[in-house]
């Protein structure tokens, strides 16, 4: 049919295959929104769609560790349990079999797992910690889900999560082919000098991309719901989440109280905000408070209408929202009323109309380069073509309505993460083999992610930023923990990168850091964007793949 059609208007099926997408992309938010009565979110889009960012989120990004826990964390979509756990702690029989297989089992056992947690979680005796390592890190995390599951600060994190992804997509496949560095990071990294001789080649190439406005406005983008993301809603998020969960499951950690409460919070602020959430729900539960309640009470304090944090941002200022998660978690305590966001604002297709909301010409742009890759890609376009009404349906759910679990197992001398992830259910059945027999031609892989279109490379410079910034603030043994707890065999290596790196980015003025000028967003221009890359470009090339196990999960990440 496609043929057929490109030979009546004397096109090749390629742009009528990108026709179509671009059509799909810009109908599929309006024809959700008309079909389900959502209004156009003019606040929610707002909310983000600014020309800065307000300096207060700079401060309160380093300061809240939300995932500080090196077992487990909760990145606001997924569970992720680092471990590494043996199968034989699962109780799964791996020995022999492949990673396909594994995963099935591993899904079938997460799913027991979490039905049985639903009937008992709150009947569950946790004075002694359980001795399961998986188990007493996924307890933790699964009760920060139940806490964020339906809200609209769910909502925004799955929006800015996927805004900040496809704006990598953008960049790295327009860098690809600017400069035709290679998609797939391989190899073991190469040594300093060889490094800085690549670095040296390359220092045109960066210079005249880095000059192109496009390019600079999506690194912009990419910043500003970065920051965002990992500083100003995981802190306001955290002061919430974590003290409820201390008090329901994390006896050790109410015993420990202020040791804890000054490793998770290291503003005061949000530090006296979270002490004063732990005392009131253990007083709430000494009282004879019901569990469920207080994951319900919580729950509430962060189900926040829209308008009402588009009022905190354009008339109160963003950095006074906190005080009013305390104060509706205190009237929830009291049984008083409390507004909360509509059903409309807690679904997917919030999420969608916001990624692909076309008057807002950074959408656009990525619009326009995702449909044109997808176009020479038959099998995905096929994939995605045949999966359509799927994703229409998925869409009027409401988001992280199941819990999604990635566990880092080990059988057979290998470690593997393996997946339950609900929400790709109804779009994905991999008993039949699903997506792992949807090949992308241009980077010759199975095609699991957008990411797979580009290559290996897009959110390893979301990693890189991080490390630029926490190096920046002296927070150099926050980015060794990390590395500590990801890197596996690599983490002597990574260390050696890490302080080269930190001599890299040094400077005698204590008021002035590479990081600091990138965050400038007022600022930020061509000159700061080709630095960035130049030292993007250094982690990539020294580190090799072993960058690939930083790339980080959808959410709140690093």
């Amino acid at each position: 049919m496609l043929r057929l059609i490109a030979n009546v208007f004397n096109k090749s099926p390629a742009s009528v295959k990108r026709y179509i997408l671009t059509q799909a992309f810009k109908t599929l938010p309006k024809v959700i929104r008309v079909s389900r009565r959502i209004p156009l979110l003019n606040p929610f889009a707002g909310i983000i769609i600014e020309n800065h960012t307000p300096f207060q989120l700079l401060s309160l990004s380093r300061t809240t560790r939300l995932s500080y826990v090196s077992e487990g964390m909760y990145t606001g979509r997924i569970i992720y349990i680092n471990g590494p756990i043996p199968v034989t702690e699962l109780g799964l029989q791996c020995s022999g079999e492949s990673r396909e297989r594994c995963e099935l089992l591993y899904s079938t056992k997460i799913k027991g797992i979490l039905n049985e947690l639903e009937n008992n979680i709150y009947n569950l005796n946790l004075k002694s910690p359980p001795e399961s390592r998986f188990m007493r890190a996924f307890i933790h995390e699964y009760v920060h889900w139940m806490i964020l599951r339906g809200t609209s600060l769910a909502t925004l994190v799955d929006a800015l999560s996927w805004k900040e992804r496809l704006d990598l997509i953008y960049l790295l496949e327009k860098f690809h082919r600017f400069t035709g560095f290679p998609r797939e990071n391989g190899g073991n990294g190469i040594g300093r000098n060889e490094t800085f001789n690549e670095l040296k080649k390359l220092e045109n190439a960066v210079r005249e991309f880095s000059k192109n406005p496009d390019h600079v406005e999506v690194f912009r983008d990419f910043l500003t719901h970065h920051l965002f993301l990992r500083g100003f809603y995981s802190s306001i998020i955290g002061i919430v989440v974590e003290p409820v969960t201390w008090v329901l499951v994390e006896p050790e950690f109410v015993n420990r109280r202020d040791e804890y409460l000054r490793i998770y919070f290291q503003d005061d602020a949000l530090r006296k905000y979270a002490t004063e959430i732990l005392n009131l729900s253990e007083d709430f539960l000494n009282k004879g408070g019901n569990k469920g309640k207080l994951v319900e009470i919580a729950k509430t304090s962060l189900d926040i209408p829209l308008n009402l944090v588009d009022r905190y941002r354009l008339e109160i200022g963003l950095h006074h929202l906190p005080e009013e998660i305390k104060k509706r978690f205190e009237l929830g305590l009291k049984g008083e009323y409390i507004e909360t966001s509509t059903n409309e604002e807690k679904r997917l297709t919030t999420v969608l109309h916001y990624i692909l909301y076309e008057r807002y010409e950074v959408n656009a742009k990525v619009i326009r380069l995702l449909s044109e890759i997808i176009a020479e890609e038959p099998e995905v376009f096929d994939y995605l073509a045949s999966r359509f009404a799927s994703l229409v349906s998925l869409a009027s759910q409401r988001t992280y309505e199941n819990a999604t679990v990635f566990t880092r197992v080990c059988w057979d001398g290998n470690c593997e993460i393996l997946r339950y992830d609900p929400l790709a259910e109804p779009t994905l059945s991999r008993e039949e083999g699903g997506m792992r027999g949807v090949h992308v031609k241009r980077t010759n892989r199975e095609f699991g992610t957008l990411e797979d279109l580009v290559g290996d490379l897009p959110l390893t410079m979301r990693t890189a930023f991080e490390i630029l910034y926490l190096l920046s603030l002296g927070e150099q043994d926050e980015v060794l923990e990390k590395g500590r707890v990801l890197m596996g065999d690599e983490f002597k290596r990574y260390c050696e990168v890490i302080k080269e790196l930190k001599e890299l980015i040094s400077t005698e003025d204590p008021n002035k850091s590479v990081a600091g000028e990138i965050l400038d967003l007022s600022s930020f221009d061509e000159y700061h964007f080709e630095l960035f890359l130049k030292l993007w470009l250094y982690l990539v090339l020294r580190l090799g793949r072993a960058l690939n196990k930083l790339s980080g999960l959808h959410g709140m990440f690093f």
